[in-house]
């Protein structure tokens, strides 16, 4: 059931079901697995339903349910099941992680941290797990630990991307340009086809007044996208800046997918705007990265 491609897989999981010529363990099993190649978490919750009533003491089905009723915010549900997942299996550091998810998701960061200790604990080689605890820090404001915690990540694995765009979004909460600029380098570097660090990286160059970088980043952002409007006109008006010429308002995209994803900050936590006395012009951009499937806010300068 987990060769081939996953519609081969899926129709291997229905004959399984249909036929019933295995035993119930196997039955379960492709229910499980119809679950998790569903992606409509209720009718995931029905094939896991089937898979809990022929297989009770599975706990990873009660792991798999209970991160579907997270999904729907049926939080209360999604707790009880990862506690009957627990009491299954006591040393399980992914239902530990993914009832740490539920707990943040509901603002319960100290039970959130909890059972990110122990998970880490049980499984100190699992990369997302110090992500996760850093980015709780960092909605704190408890920037150094989160720096911590993220090195103690790295440590463990130095080629997991999402620690350094994690570390490059607690630079930009202090401030620190010159530590966003190395993590969003490392980032770069390892994923350099995904759009949203070159895109965040050009921003920081535009901020911090470097035309001929951030026109860099535009052009290799073309180079994956050569039609994306957006990446054109920046480059555009940022050549014009350079020029010397006056280059007019920054370009302001609104989501042209009209039911982008939900928005991936990229200035978020940024430091407070100076007085408008003080400040230089500015629009808000909010684009839309169809590649990189982001909707980033930023503010350009005129």
């Amino acid at each position: 059931m987990t060769k081939g491609t996953p519609e081969e897989s899926i129709a291997a999981c229905h004959r399984v079901v249909s036929k019933e010529v295995l035993g119930k363990k196997y039955i379960a099993a492709a229910y499980s697995m119809l679950a998790r190649f569903s992606d409509n978490p209720a009718g995931a919750i029905t094939n896991l339903d089937q898979a809990i009533a022929l297989e009770p003491d599975t706990a990873d089905y009660y792991q798999q349910r209970g991160f579907q009723f997270s999904l729907l915010n049926d939080n209360d549900r999604a707790l009880a099941d990862f506690e009957k997942g627990l009491a299954l299996a006591p040393d399980s550091h992914r239902i530990l992680f993914v009832r740490a998810l539920t707990f943040k998701g509901m603002g319960e960061d100290a039970r959130a941290l909890a059972d990110l200790d122990r998970a880490i604990a049980l499984a100190p080689k699992e990369p997302t797990y110090y992500s996760v605890k850093a980015q709780i820090y960092l909605r704190q404001d408890k920037t150094a630990e989160a720096l911590a915690m993220l090195a103690q990540g790295i440590a463990v694995k130095p080629d997991h991307a999402q620690f350094f765009q994690d570390r490059a979004e607690v630079y930009r909460k202090l401030g620190d340009a010159k530590g966003e600029e190395e993590a969003l380098t490392r980032l770069i570097a390892l994923k350099p086809k995904e759009q949203y660090g070159i895109l965040l990286r050009a921003f920081l160059y535009e901020k911090l007044g470097k035309p001929a970088l951030a026109i860099a980043d535009y052009d290799t952002l073309l180079a994956l996208d050569p039609e994306h409007k957006f990446y054109r006109e920046r480059r555009a008006a940022l050549l014009e800046m350079k020029g010397g010429a006056p280059a007019g308002p920054a370009p302001k995209v609104i989501d042209p997918a009209g039911d982008a994803p939900p928005a991936k900050r990229a200035a978020k936590g940024a430091p407070p705007a100076k007085k408008a006395e003080e400040a230089a012009p500015e629009l808000e951009c909010r684009i839309y990265v169809p590649g990189a499937g982001v909707t980033v806010s930023v503010r350009c300068a005129k």
